[in-house]
């Protein structure tokens, strides 16, 4: 991931695009994890509701259309039942009793009737239908003789006292094609042991199946109407889902950029007071090393004229020793020359302290880190913080001990500069030590001299080639008005590691 987002930003530069172009891979460079896993989720969220919502759609649709054709068929089976009622009361007109005319409209008007005929009840010992013709006459109703039912074709049989009649009947011309839904159903009709299939469209098996079975409401044709369709993966709305994740992704990239800038504008503020604080106290310290160091220049000039002005009140003066005395009060008047010069910005005196109160040490911590967080990216530093389960509270100024840690976090990093990205780790740990709460910092930077440990904290002293040498005493003078110390070391492992310890709150507060 670290990887990726070192190859945007030297893309970025190379094409001359700003961040603000690519707010969403700036975001998620800084909290990648979170942003992550919030889209995901609210994607995975989304896709799955769109997908029920469809597939309840779908499913509501499927059942309502075998309502439809379970209707149709219903009526049609009903209206056969009506077809025989009519031909069995009308009169008949041939030798038999049949309304010839009647019958034979019947296969004009009804074109899933094939054929109707009608014959006396003496003959029906000579046809296939005799069977059917007992059955209806011991049941008073019609029966059905379904044996040409596979074939799409069955017999409907009504016997009455003097006469049959029967309807041959075409499954496949009882509903028009137009009239069937134009979902891509599979829609079966079955008579005991036979099936007959009477739409095949669509896959017959997929990823989700829905089924609709129900008898069809006649008693005289006892067929059972079976409907199943196969959903498969193009029956998922993938354009829906398409569209709602384009539209989170542009509502991350939004809410991304305006976080951005929020915490961005917060953390310059807080850099800002940081910094206005750090420069008074600066100041502080400025007067307080330039005094101490013109205090011995002028000491040494004052001296030095006094000999000169010595030797000229002598009868006899000895020019050497006149030309040496003189010589030191230039030198020395050079010294606090530099001194003047170092000491040329400090134009104000710097604030009252601050007021001293319990703070807890981790959450100053988090504050400093998240100021530092663009230098601890940009650095590509890991950070590795060790503290108490228990907060710690201790007595200090706030805004001091913000500006303490900056200085030693700032330091640690700065120091880490001159090894490989790999190998920079910057170490926090906090810990209680009885009375006393104790900070470390230290990094794996290569370390301080060991002849340059003694003056760490000694005004103007530095190893930076732009570096004031004012930082460090300027971190031990507020520690020490905090009721703390500090102290530098070098660590077994490697690197330098700055030991602060300040007076533990509650311990304070049991004297």
């Amino acid at each position: 991931m670290r990887l990726f987002f070192c190859n945007v930003d030297k893309l970025c530069e190379a094409t001359s695009v700003t961040k603000n172009t690519v707010p969403f891979l700036s975001a998620l460079r800084s909290e990648p994890a979170p942003w992550i896993a919030a889209w995901g989720v609210l994607a995975l969220a989304g896709t799955l509701l769109l997908c029920r919502i469809e597939l309840n759609a779908i499913r509501l649709g499927f059942e309502t259309d075998s309502r439809i054709a379970h209707r149709l068929l219903t009526q049609r089976t009903v209206q056969h039942d009506a077809i025989l009622a009519t031909l069995e009361a009308s009169n008949g007109t041939d030798a038999h009793g049949c309304a010839a005319s009647a019958y034979k409209q019947v296969a004009i008007i009804y074109p899933q009737v094939l054929s109707a005929t009608c014959r006396p009840t003496s003959e029906h010992h000579l046809d296939r239908l005799a069977e059917s013709e007992d059955l209806s006459r011991l049941h008073h109703r019609a029966t059905v003789d379904s044996r040409d039912f596979a074939q799409g074709r069955y017999w409907l049989v009504l016997a009455g006292a003097t006469r049959t009649w029967a309807l041959h009947i075409d499954i496949r011309k009882m509903i028009p094609r137009g009239e069937w839904p134009a979902a891509p159903l599979h829609i079966d009709l079955h008579s005991d042991a036979q099936t007959l299939a009477l739409q095949q469209t669509g896959n017959t098996e997929g990823l989700w199946n829905l089924k609709f079975e129900k008898h069809l409401s006649s008693d005289t044709q006892p067929f059972d109407l079976r409907i199943r369709r196969s959903l498969q993966w193009g029956d998922l709305p993938w354009l829906k889902a398409g569209i709602w994740l384009l539209m989170l992704s542009v509502a991350f990239i939004i809410a991304a950029n305006v976080r951005r800038q929020v915490v961005g504008r917060s953390r310059a503020e807080g850099l800002l007071r940081l910094r206005r604080a750090e420069r008074l106290n600066t100041m502080g310290e400025l007067a307080a090393g330039v005094a101490h160091e013109l205090n011995q220049p002028l000491t040494a000039i004052l001296a030095n004229c006094q000999a000169a002005r010595r030797l000229l009140d002598q009868p006899q003066t000895d020019a050497a020793v006149l030309r040496e005395a003189l010589s030191r009060a230039v030198e020395q008047a050079r010294r606090a020359s530099t001194v003047v010069n170092r000491f040329r910005t400090a134009l104000e005196h710097p604030n009252a302290p601050g007021e001293v109160r319990p703070v807890v040490l981790a959450t100053a911590v988090d504050r400093v880190l998240h100021l530092l967080e663009p230098e601890i990216r940009q650095r590509q530093v890991t950070v590795k913080r060790s503290e108490t389960p228990q907060p710690l509270l201790v007595l200090a100024d706030p805004v001091a001990l913000d500006q303490i840690l900056h200085n030693l976090l700032l330091n640690a990093l700065q120091a880490m500069e001159a090894v490989a990205s790999t190998s920079r780790v910057l170490h926090i740990d906090i810990a209680r030590d009885g009375a006393h709460a104790v900070l470390k910092v230290a990094d794996s930077g290569p370390g301080i001299q060991p002849h340059q440990l003694p003056q760490l904290f000694d005004p103007f002293f530095t190893t930076k080639p732009a570096g004031l040498g004012l930082g460090l005493t300027l971190c031990e003078r507020l520690i020490e008005s905090m009721g703390g110390r500090i102290a530098g070391s070098n660590r077994a492992t490697g690197g330098a590691e700055f030991m602060v310890v300040l007076v533990h709150a509650a311990t304070e507060a049991a004297k």
